[in-house]
């Protein structure tokens, strides 16, 4: 059975932040606002917000694929739902250095302060540095190595080590393959693989594409486990590892390898498509707490609506009655290939989406994009966010609810966090 919020509070250890009811002007919070701390006493439920000071430091470098495996195996420790509440806690990069992340570390601290008598307890993912676990820990007034853990080892070890941290008993465990460098399939699987792992508030286990090494199999075992969700989008594990898992008396395996699949699995959970698109790599991993928070799912937006997107602005960037004009609602009536070059965007986008069973022909989809606009130093016009929105007083025309989160992928981390403050 799953387990009540009060089963949560006593068996995963330091499990949370906030508590939010999900719903859709929730998620429009992942929108670039600055949103200002207030809060509760930890335990204590006022107005359905619920605290628990705990820090969530990874380590992550860009160049390093194997690194992406750690934050995302800590997103659903860190991000998990039940009963209806989402819960969220800190968790951020260990490039502290960084100004956007050093000031989000600075205010949690602050926001933590203002509860004074309630300990904080903080988790050091990977390699994080000595340097930035002395330095973090004397942010937040922790000097008891009784309040912090440092987990470390290969991205399948930690997420193992986390799986047996964070939860004594999950009723599904989620499966996704390691493999390096990551392409686009690995990356949409390992991305959704954590926020289907939040959603159903179950750890994601990362395993070799051979077999399920013996502390995995063990670990599936101790925590009860009778429901696996194997993402594996292009079939990359090999059948020993459904063959374990059989063997080892597991009575529900649900195999999605591709795309739509994994999309209508978690419509089927939203009840409504929450689409979290990236362009680039990096990006998956804000797109991914996102996803985990939102009940969305995580894709790359096709090559073709990119580049329509984009040679559309510098169509309308050569236009000079239009390089100005162009913010505003009403396009000139002698501009028409404006209207029809937004149309052709459009058209190609929910081409698409309908492909990705991603479609909602009876509400508003939700696209945010994780991406610099192109004139940040990105990769996609905010023309694409224009030609796509929908209109909130005919839900059955095509259209969506759009947002764009436009800094690059470490900041974007931060600002995902700040929505919860």
């Amino acid at each position: 059975m799953e387990k009540t919020c009060k089963e949560v509070f006593m068996k995963k250890t330091f499990k949370e932040v906030f508590m939010k009811k999900t719903s859709l002007l929730t998620f429009l919070l992942i929108l670039p606002l600055f949103l200002f701390p207030y809060g509760a006493p930890w335990n204590q439920t006022i107005e359905s917000d619920t605290v628990n000071p705990r820090i969530n430091i990874v380590h992550v470098d860009s160049t390093d694929d194997s690194s992406f495996y750690n934050f995302l195996s800590a997103i659903p420790m860190s991000y998990f739902h039940n009963g209806g509440y989402v819960y969220s806690s800190l968790l951020i990069t260990d490039d502290i250095s960084d100004t956007t992340v050093g000031y989000l570390i600075n205010d949690w601290s602050d926001y933590l302060n203002s509860h004074n008598g309630f300990e904080r307890h903080a988790n050091y993912i990977g390699d994080v540095s000595s340097t930035v676990i002395s330095n973090v820990n004397s942010t937040f007034g922790i000097s008891s190595e009784e309040n912090y853990d440092t987990v470390r080892g290969n991205p399948e070890e930690i997420s193992v080590k986390l799986a047996k941290k964070d939860w004594s008993y999950s009723h599904y465990v989620i499966i996704a393959p390691f493999i390096t460098p990551i392409d686009n399939n690995i990356a949409i699987s390992i991305a959704n693989a954590a926020a289907i792992a939040s959603m159903h508030n179950a750890p994601v286990i990362f395993t070799s594409p051979d077999s399920l090494s013996d502390e995995a199999k063990t670990t599936i075992s101790s925590l009860g486990a009778d429901s696996i969700i194997i993402i594996d989008v292009g079939n990359n594990l090999s059948s020993t590892v459904n063959n374990q898992l059989s063997n080892m008396g597991i009575s529900y395996i649900n195999d999605i390898t591709d795309a739509p699949s994994i999309v209508s699995y978690v419509r089927n959970i939203a009840g409504r498509s929450n689409l979290c698109a990236v362009i680039n790599k990096n990006q998956i991993l804000p797109a991914a707490l996102a996803a985990a928070r939102y009940n969305g799912y995580v894709l790359f937006l096709p090559d073709n609506v990119k580049k329509i997107a984009n040679d559309f602005k510098k169509k309308i960037l050569e236009d000079r009655d239009l390089q100005s004009f162009y913010k505003l609602t009403e396009i000139p009536r002698e501009k028409d290939y404006v209207r029809s070059g937004e149309d052709t965007i459009a058209t190609n986008f929910y081409n698409w989406l309908g492909t990705m069973n991603g479609d909602d022909p009876n509400h508003l989809e939700t696209v945010i994009t994780f991406e610099p606009q192109g004139t940040g130093g990105g990769n996609l016009e905010t023309t694409f966010e224009r030609a796509i929105s929908g209109d909130p007083s005919d839900l059955t025309r095509k259209g969506a609810i759009t947002g764009r989160m436009p800094l690059n992928w470490m900041r974007n981390i931060a600002l995902e966090n700040r929505s919860v403050m």
